[in-house]
């Protein structure tokens, strides 16, 4: 038997990690834990997250629970002119994602839970004189997820769990237009856009033996459909108000990718628990950004086409847990994660680039169920050099983050 599991995990691993060459716009902690563990939680089912992060281990937890936290986000993006070799750097913008949800066993097979978080969202601003201002100067992206999903125990070692997804997604950006006869400032146009979409999630958990878990998760694709997007545009010279409307509405899709996950957690002793996972990400679904105009002023069809060509890519994940006590427990964990974005279309929204993920927390239980959990994470991305194809935009972007989350879970 220990020899098939392993056997089996090992063909599994392998398969995943050679499919496709997760990065891009996702957040990566859903609790304080998987923050702490550098997004390492699949295969955990010991906090609400597991609600979000494995169905399948649901039904699995010894109590219900509660949860509830959020995150500080601290990015930095710096580009690098090839022509004058001057740094720009974004403003200050920081982020709060949230998570809030709960698992109830409804009997000794059967669990329910909810899970309420945005897993998707970025926000860049540059400053209004920065070199690559007729491509971009403010970009965010806004999305909360709500996930209603059930969880049924197949055997004393099999958990399947599956879940609706609704995603609400706020979109907006704006950018300098080049008419230099304007009188003054540059030009600009601003889009404002929302967006319903829907999808589900699925896991199947497997308790291995006393130390060893393992599990499988599948999040869909969901399409952003970002119809009646608001453009308006200022500061129009006379010459080209012909052109440039004041107002117009356009549609979009933006696709947010599927996601299918393989992890292990094994438990060395009863204080000390590892934890390997690998996510693949199929980003290769968010091939452009196109907007298509209302009738009448579809000639901005061809000024407004994003081209992204994303490729589908694989993070690895290292966590490690340990109990100091009953009551004090501590995480770390790293990872290193692959960024979608080819250099011929690199964007100044959201340039990206392979990175890596640093990780710590701790947590403290009292007898009254009550935990008050904390993280801190470090992300780092190489200075990396494109020239976007679409735009001509060219140079080297770098970025770093911080980020500090504080959370309450409750166990009855």
């Amino acid at each position: 038997m220990k020899l098939s599991v392993i056997t089996i995990t090992t063909t599994l691993f392998v398969i995943f990690f050679f499919s496709a060459h997760a990065g891009g716009f996702q957040v990566g902690g859903q609790s304080q834990q998987a923050a702490a563990m550098a997004g390492a939680q699949t295969a955990l089912h010991n906090d609400a997250a597991t609600v979000f992060y494995n169905p399948g281990g649901m039904v699995f937890m010894e109590k219900n629970v509660l949860s509830a936290g959020a995150f500080l986000l601290m990015p930095k993006i710096a580009y690098r002119s090839p022509l004058t070799g001057k740094i720009s750097n974004t403003d200050n913008v920081n982020r709060i994602p949230f998570y809030l949800g709960g698992n109830v066993l409804l009997s000794q097979r059967v669990a329910a839970g909810i899970m309420i978080n945005s897993p998707y969202n970025y926000e860049t601003k540059w400053q209004n004189n920065w070199e690559g201002r007729y491509t971009l100067q403010n970009a965010r992206l806004n999305t909360i997820f709500i996930q209603p999903t059930a969880s049924v125990k197949l055997s004393d070692k099999f958990g399947f769990g599956a879940g609706f997804v609704l995603a609400t997604a706020n979109y907006n950006w704006s950018r300098a237009i080049d008419a230099t006869s304007s009188i003054s400032n540059d030009a600009s146009v601003t889009a404002k856009g929302k967006s319903l979409g829907y999808g589900f999630n699925a896991g199947l958990f497997f308790h291995a033996n006393s130390h060893l878990d393992m599990a499988l998760t599948y999040r869909s694709k969901i399409k952003l459909n970002l119809k009646n997007t608001e453009f308006s545009f200022s500061e129009i010279p006379s010459s080209l108000t012909n052109y440039y409307p004041s107002a117009a509405k356009a549609d979009a899709e933006m696709p947010l990718p599927s996601v299918v996950s393989l992890a292990f957690a094994y438990k060395a002793t009863d204080e000390l628990t590892f934890h390997l996972e690998t996510n693949l990400t199929s980003w290769s679904s968010f091939d452009s950004l196109n907007y298509s105009f209302e009738e009448q002023y579809s000639y901005l069809n061809n000024d407004f086409k994003q081209t992204r060509k994303y490729r589908d890519v694989i993070a690895i994940r290292l966590g490690v847990q340990y109990a100091f006590t009953e009551a004090l427990k501590g995480c770390a964990g790293v990872a290193y994660d692959q960024s979608p974005v080819l250099n011929e279309y690199m964007t100044s929204d959201m340039p990206d680039a392979n990175k890596y993920v640093f990780g710590l927390g701790l947590s403290y239980t009292w007898k009254s169920g009550l935990t008050l959990e904390g993280s801190y994470q470090f992300e780092t991305k190489g200075e990396r050099q494109g020239k976007n194809s679409n735009t001509q935009l060219d140079g080297s972007y770098s970025s770093i983050m911080h980020g500090a989350g504080l959370g309450l879970s409750f166990t009855f």
